[in-house]
């Protein structure tokens, strides 16, 4: 199988965890946020608590500075010459893991350590998990590409 279309698969199936709603069977690109209450999820509607908000998912998972930081840091650590191309990529993809650990740690320090309110709070948790999931994303595509290119290895070492 072509590794054009492995990767096409993985970005497919992020595209469809992130967007597809399959509790009404339909992409959605944005979602309800807010404090409250008593939500009711059939309607919903809040029956008490503050008024809610509608907001784009796309900047949520897709963090530009997460990304930049994330995949910056792991070039510079994981490019060795030494280790070839399949040694880099593994080592890629477990750096790409800790540096988002260590993005949703910043995140998390910067909020925790200023004034503590609800709307801090949420804004933290949305950067310490898009920094996660930056970071696992990333992985998870260096790991395809060494698995493919470790495959091709072997069979180019058998013929």
């Amino acid at each position: 199988m072509n590794i054009s279309f492995r990767i096409i698969g993985i970005i497919f199936f992020l595209f469809m965890a992130i967007f597809f709603d399959f509790r009404s069977g339909e992409l959605r690109f944005e979602m309800i946020t807010g404090v409250c209450e008593n939500y009711d999820f059939s309607k919903e509607k809040c029956t008490s608590g503050e008024k809610l908000s509608t907001v784009s998912l796309l900047p949520l998972f897709f963090d530009p500075p997460s990304i930049l930081l994330i995949s910056i840091i792991t070039f510079l650590g994981s490019a060795f010459r030494r280790l070839g191309v399949v040694g880099s990529l593994e080592k890629a993809s477990h750096l790409a893991k800790d540096v988002g650990e260590l993005g949703a740690a910043i995140g998390a320090i910067h909020t925790f350590m200023g004034v503590f309110n609800e709307a801090a709070i949420s804004q933290a948790f949305g950067f310490v998990f898009s920094a996660y999931f930056t970071g696992l994303s990333i992985s998870l595509i260096c790991s395809a590409l060494a698995n493919y290119l470790r495959s091709e290895e072997v069979i180019y070492a058998e013929s």
